[in-house]
């Protein structure tokens, strides 16, 4: 897994832990602790949270918000003997609310472990690192204190982290009913358009076929008119021929008749 394909999210956590690098070392420069030491906690951090993140796909949320709240703690030890020191735990806090943008649960309960596991350890062994001022049970009973607010705003944290979880699933449900409802919509309207270019097709059938036919009717009723002007033409010729025909007959006939007539007429001696 590489550094561009991190989300975005995970890569804003990501940068605002890099961001906040700086800010640790100009504080403990300006209060005059251990600036090697404040670094060190502050790069460690962020390299075992690039690492976690780097390693896995399903690390990627738990390994930001291990290099964000490593900020927090560099920086609470940087103001170490300042009396702003205390004032400094309101980023953990803060940085805590930030691991929203994630959207996961684990995140948000490693880096309340991490937190709860510096304060628990450090207020005992090392409370300088902590607090400014005050003794080992002082120390532990502001940690209790603390220990309460973190459980309080972690659980209102994952709760907010289910809820929005929620809405995103429900939204998802909608859009793919609404991506359902488009593709059948679609597919209806291909559909008509479909059933429409087949109904002018076949309009366009019936039309060319109603001229086809008409075009039939055309030449069957020509067809019918040079039959007829045919048959009248043949008829006037049989009459024609047939005149003929009877003039012929009858000129015959007179022509033998005047033969007749000759023949039968005495000569005269």
């Amino acid at each position: 897994m590489t550094i561009s394909s991190l989300s975005t999210s995970a890569k804003l956590i990501f940068g605002g832990a890099i961001l906040l690098f700086p800010c640790v070392v100009l504080a403990a420069f300006a209060i005059g602790s251990n600036i090697v030491w404040a670094s060190a906690v502050s790069i460690s951090f962020l390299i075992l949270g690039a690492s976690m993140a780097l390693s896995k796909p399903l690390l990627v949320p738990v390994g930001a918000a291990i290099a964000l709240t490593g900020q927090a703690i560099a920086l609470n030890g940087a103001f170490q003997g300042h009396p702003w020191q205390i004032d400094s735990h309101m980023l953990y806090f803060a940085l805590l609310a930030s691991l929203v943008v994630l959207r996961s649960v684990p995140s948000l309960i490693v880096a309340a472990g991490v937190i709860a596991i510096h304060h628990a350890s450090l207020s005992v062994l090392m409370p300088s690192l902590i607090y400014p001022s005050g003794g080992v049970w002082e120390n532990i009973e502001r940690t209790s204190f603390h220990a309460v607010i973190v459980v309080l705003e972690t659980a209102a944290l994952v709760i907010t982290v289910l809820q929005l979880k929620g809405l995103e699933v429900e939204m998802s449900l909608k859009a793919d009913e609404l991506s359902e409802s488009l593709a059948i919509s679609d597919t209806a309207r291909t559909l008509a358009q479909t059933a429409q270019k087949q109904a002018e097709t076949a309009k366009q059938e019936a039309q060319s076929a109603q001229e086809r036919a008409e075009a039939t009717i055309v030449q069957l009723e020509n067809a019918e008119t040079t039959r007829q002007a045919s048959e009248a033409e043949t008829l006037k010729l049989q009459n024609d021929h047939m005149e003929r025909d009877r003039a012929k007959s009858e000129e015959q006939a007179s022509v033998v008749d005047a033969l007749r007539v000759a023949f039968e007429m005495p000569l005269d001696l």
